[in-house]
This record gives structure tokens, sequence and C-alpha cells, in this order.
């Protein structure tokens, strides 16, 4: 996405499209996968396809924790960078920041993290909403602050749906992604519904 974006005449449009394209492909290569499982692993494959923290373990908590603590100090080191970049990017090269280079190491790091956490624990939606717009609320743009608050604040909605899954139906246990998407999608309209009405 972010190598299409970078080539000459790519519009706003045209990478919207672009990434529905790819959401579609891997759709795609996603229903494969569950046309050529067994029984056992289409059921693993359509809990992790939804978000389940069920087959989490130390080792797998190791790795991404890892993974974790290299991004959160690499972006900690460049917290000014990332709060000028809140600017328009004008502004934050008059500051002295390469926003070509800012903009592709976030772009390399979360993918790295977003990458461990979905390869162990599925897709849980809306979280990347939820807890930015919480924790700009409480300490606006300044990255020192609103980047460790974004991740304490995404572990709690993610703990909190984990043990309302476990409660909604007794002996049942739900997919994390389905929780989260119940809460999600009122503060998704809300947030949509505040920018209109600042327009």
């Amino acid at each position: 996405m972010y190598a299409f974006s970078c080539r000459r005449g790519a519009g706003k449009n045209s990478i919207i499209l672009f990434g529905i394209a790819l959401n579609f492909l891997f759709s795609a290569l996603t229903t494969v996968l569950q046309y050529l499982s067994d029984d056992e692993d289409l059921k693993s494959l359509v809990f992790w396809n939804m978000g389940s923290l069920l087959k989490s373990t130390w080792p797998k908590f190791l790795i991404v924790a890892t993974a974790l603590t290299f991004c959160f100090l690499v972006l900690s080191r460049n917290a000014w960078k990332l709060t000028a970049m809140t600017l328009d990017d004008t502004k934050a090269r008059s500051l002295g920041v390469n926003t070509h280079s800012v903009r592709r190491m976030v772009i390399i790091l979360t993918s790295l993290l977003t990458s461990f956490a979905v390869c162990f624990v599925g897709s849980v939606g809306f979280v990347g909403i939820i807890a930015p717009h919480v924790a700009r609320q409480l300490v606006g743009e300044e990255q020192r602050f609103f980047l460790p608050l974004s991740g304490l604040v995404g572990a709690v909605v993610v703990s909190l749906a984990f043990v309302v899954s476990k409660l909604v139906i007794p002996g049942v246990v739900l997919p994390i992604g389905i929780v989260t998407a119940v809460i999600g999608i009122p503060v998704f309209l809300v947030i949509i519904f505040g920018k209109m009405r600042t327009l």
C-alpha cells in the first residue's frame, strides 16, 4: 500500500480502491484455506478470523512483547517528530522533520507489530479505533503520552471483551472480535458524526 501510494498520480480514490482490491484478494485466499481445511482446522481458522485469545500461550506472549518493546522504544525516540506530524506535512517539514522517512518508519513498525498480534490471536476489529480515540480525548496529541496510553486502553478493551465473551452465553466462549465489533460500531459512528458536525 505504501509503495502504491508513492506512485506518481496515486490519489486518495485510487489508494482506497487498491486497498479494497487487496482486501478482497486476501479474503479470497482465506476462503481457500477454509475450503481446504478439515473440520478441526476449519473451526480454529473461523475462530482466528473472528479473533480469539483461547490459544494464546506464554511463548507467543513473549514474542509479541519483544516486538512491542522494540517498536515502542523506536517510536518513543521519535515522539516529538510524531507529534509534529499531527500537523500538516508542510509545518512538520518546517520544524526539520523528514516526513517521508518518519511515515515510512511508522508504517513498517505498525505493520510489524500488527502482524505479530494478528498471527497469534486473529483479527480483533475496532480496537484500533476505540483505543486511540479514548487516549486522544484524555491526553491530546502529545505522542509521549498518547502512544503508551493507546496501548494500555487497547489492552483493557481486549481484556474486557474476552471476559464478556465468556459471560454472554454460559458454557460458550464467543470470539472476542464479535464483542469488540458490538462495542466498536457505536463508537465508530459517534466519531464519524462528530467529525461531520465539525465540518
